[in-house]
């Protein structure tokens, strides 16, 4: 158990339960419980996917604060069975910043994970392509649902703007905010 603090930096730095390609079966699930800070920079990622024939796994986190910081972050990937869902609670604050996102993704026509967030605060630094997304390209886009005392910097947004910070909850079939 990591009480005081995750550190997780650059490309190769991962968390991952992954179903690789061509394989079958469903993704695990990831638990990160009472744990003090996670901070995810310089490309880290904590995923759960499924890149085979399978569902995505689920992606629990329990901390004092969560910080995705230049090219970091937090996903749930399917191209074929159902989107993973990502749970976050998280005692003070969420911190996006220089092109960071939090996303529960599913390609083709496979249905999007729900992403449900409960903090104090949601920080996205601004314009810097900070996102939390619940999508779909075919199937149906998933849920988004935050429960904060304040979000700052991000907005809901029907299009994914490649410069502004994005909530989307959206499909081929339309937004689902």
């Amino acid at each position: 158990s990591a009480t005081e603090a995750i550190n997780l930096s650059g490309e190769n730095s991962f968390i991952t339960a992954s179903v690789l390609e061509g394989a079958t079966g469903n993704g695990g699930t990831i638990n990160i419980i009472n744990t003090g800070d996670i901070n995810v920079f310089d490309g880290g990622e904590i995923a759960v996917e499924s890149l085979g024939n399978g569902e995505a796994g689920d992606l629990n986190i329990t901390a004092k604060s969560l910080n995705l910081t230049n090219d970091s972050n937090i996903d749930a990937t399917t191209p074929l069975g159902a989107g993973g869902n990502i749970n976050l609670t998280v005692a003070e604050d969420i911190t996006l910043e220089d092109n960071s996102f939090i996303s529960a993704r599913a390609l083709n026509n496979a249905d999007g994970g729900n992403l449900n967030i409960n903090t104090n605060f949601v920080v996205a630094f601004p314009n810097q392509n900070n996102d939390i997304i619940a999508n779909a390209q075919q199937g149906r886009g998933g849920n988004i649902n935050i429960n904060a005392e304040s979000i700052f910097g991000i907005q809901e947004n029907p299009v994914l703007n490649p410069i502004t910070n994005d909530l989307n909850a959206s499909s081929a079939r339309g937004a689902q905010f």
